[in-house]
């Protein structure tokens, strides 16, 4: 095996069945790298204001700047990625275990995720580091309540913005909001005789639903970062999910037209992060939106070209790796461009956008890589917690064991000097051997 193969095969994400689909982490890749470069963006911008009044008129600007969009991609494929797993197990009849759901959730998510943001706040408190607005390290009055209210998902509730030690962290805190609402609608959708029925009900519910968020986020424009918004794209997941069965159920009657799926793939992607540039109002933005991240699903799923793209190992991988970088790609773009600003100043924007993406490309890929191995990875175990007990128990028997042979050879030192040898020889004649009942 080549050390390319080994490195792809290490970094290769573990799935709770054992099933691994390539396409599904070449979607997040595609996230993810959508939300870095908008991130990138906006950091460069900041440290290096120098013709950044110039660089927001043009389109180029818009095309990064709306990369956030990625955001609307990770909720469809949540939804997409819970709901076929909540609801399988009540189409072949079996019962929904919530408690084995959350339990999976808990110890897949949580531990990351704590461990990842403790270590941002030692960083900042150990180095003074701040860098003022709503990014890494800003002030939210208490630093350790702020930390306090990220690691319990709280943080838009409390402050009403986001996370100052990790912005991206008012995304998890809307999957948190759906996670708890995915089984009631696994649970009332199943009741649908056909999965084209559901995915109609759902369709419908999109729209009433962004209808009735309108008004409610026109009035609390921070709510907008919350599940109020979200909904939409998670239910976008459910439809993808639900068409895929109703094609599969179809058989040779329906099939996908892959080159259609791939075109449509294509063009929804360039749009996406474009479709800001037109006048149109919430309602019917949020919808095309939909539509758009439907398409980007379907040709990533069910296409040719797009699918083979989305399979590639090495886009897998690190897509497959995208909760990690996710969680650490903004604090290592705020050092690096921070750090480097002194000696870049003076250079157009572009040409010092893609220096930037040199430099910090390889910093997020390396350091979000470690952070996998070392926090995320052993987390996708389904057995990580039994496994960790075990091993603690046996370590501590080993140790009780030792420490007993220790005494032991105390207690007969001491008699050696004090007594000599004859008597020594008694004694240990009289020892209990180790191990013996």
């Amino acid at each position: 095996m080549s050390m390319a193969r080994l490195v792809l095969h290490r970094l290769r994400r573990v799935t709770t069945n054992g099933e691994y689909v390539a396409e599904v982490d070449g979607i997040r890749c595609l996230a993810i790298a959508m939300v870095f470069m908008f991130h990138l963006h906006d950091r460069v911008l900041r440290h290096f204001p120098g013709d950044a009044d110039t660089i927001r008129n043009g389109f180029a600007h818009s095309l990064l700047l709306h990369g956030k969009e990625g955001v609307s991609i990770f909720f469809a494929l949540s939804g997409y990625i819970l709901y076929k797993l909540l609801s399988q197990p009540l189409l072949e009849g079996r019962s929904l275990s919530l408690s084995t759901y959350w339990l999976r959730r808990a110890t897949r998510l949580e531990p990351p995720y704590v461990i990842i943001t403790t270590i941002i706040a030692l960083f900042l408190v150990t180095t003074g580091y701040q860098t003022g607005g709503h990014f890494v390290g800003s002030s939210d009055g208490s630093l350790a309540l702020s930390y306090l209210c990220t690691i319990t998902y709280c943080h838009m509730l409390v402050f009403g913005r986001p996370p100052s030690l990790n912005p991206p962290g008012w995304s998890l805190e809307v999957e948190i909001q759906f996670y708890i609402i995915a089984p009631l609608l696994a649970i009332y959708l199943i009741r649908m005789a056909r999965p084209a029925i559901r995915c109609g009900v759902v369709i419908v519910a999109i729209v009433v639903w962004c209808l009735a968020a309108q008004p409610i986020i026109g009035q609390h424009p921070m709510l907008g970062f919350t599940i109020i918004k979200g909904l939409p794209f998670f239910l976008v997941g459910i439809v993808v999910c639900e068409a895929i069965r109703e094609a599969d159920l179809c058989g040779d009657k329906f099939e996908w037209p892959s080159w259609f799926l791939d075109i449509c793939a294509l063009l929804s992607l360039g749009c996406l992060v474009g479709v800001y540039q037109s006048p149109l109002s919430w309602v019917p933005l949020i919808l095309i939106q939909c539509v758009l991240v439907l398409f980007i699903l379907l040709g990533a799923l069910r296409g040719r070209v797009v699918r083979s793209i989305a399979a590639n190992s090495t886009i897998a991988v690190i897509g497959g790796m995208c909760y990690t970088l996710y969680l650490t790609h903004v604090p290592i773009v705020e050092l690096v461009t921070r750090l480097t600003r002194g000696w870049l100043n003076g250079i157009p924007y572009w040409p010092l956008l893609a220096i930037e993406l040199l430099i910090t490309l390889p910093f997020a890929l390396i350091g979000g890589a470690v952070a996998f191995v070392l926090i995320e990875k052993p987390c996708m175990r389904k057995t990580w917690p039994a496994d960790l007990w075990g091993w603690m128990t046996h370590k501590s028997s080993r140790s009780n064991v030792v420490s007993a042979a220790q005494h032991q050879r105390i207690v007969v030192a001491d008699l050696v000097e004090s007594t000599g040898c004859d008597k020594m020889a008694t004694v240990l004649n009289d020892q209990p051997r180790l191990g013996s009942s």
